[in-house]
């Protein structure tokens, strides 16, 4: 059946919907903002702000610029990362809400749960100012920390106090 010049205008028309959506689509992906993380430095300031205390402000600085907590911490979600995915095993609800290790949403992931642990006073060391860098996992801060992400993760409203 030969087509008729109709047939051949619609399909036309329907070669250009394709793509028109093709080149949106492209222009979408475009328009996104690049996602940039955060720097070190970044990272040291916004974790050194967390503590407002006068008295515990040099200690808290010290374990955070010289200390390798922010690290450590990091160090410790990076090695529960496959686990925390894994809904099954691990309960989490939303995983989604850690990104992918190195990127702006994994920071702000690490922030959040540096500032649970912070709120808890997991860093603290008992009778002393000074603070725990969580660079000895024999002390359980590996647990409290996997902990810490498994309630962030299922709670994703969590919202520090103050």
């Amino acid at each position: 059946m030969a087509s008729t010049p109709i047939d051949e205008w619609k399909k036309i028309a329907a070669y250009h919907r394709a793509a028109l959506e093709k080149a949106e689509a492209h222009i979408k992906q475009l328009e996104k903002p690049v996602e940039v993380p955060l720097t070190d430095e970044e990272m040291k300031q916004r974790v050194i702000a967390m503590e407002r205390r006068t008295a515990y402000k040099y200690s808290w600085k010290r374990v955070v610029t010289n200390g390798g907590l922010i690290d450590n911490v990091s160090s410790i979600l990076n090695d529960c990362y496959d686990f925390l995915c894994d809904k099954e095993e691990s309960g989490v609800t939303n995983a989604d809400e850690m990104g992918i290790s190195g990127s702006l949403k994994w920071h702000l992931f690490t922030l959040k749960v540096i500032k649970y642990l912070k709120e808890r006073g997991s860093f603290h060391n008992e009778g002393t100012r000074d603070f725990d860098n969580f660079e000895d996992t024999a002390g359980g801060c590996d647990e409290v920390t996997q902990e810490a992400a498994i309630f962030l993760l299922n709670n994703p409203d969590w919202k520090p106090a103050a």
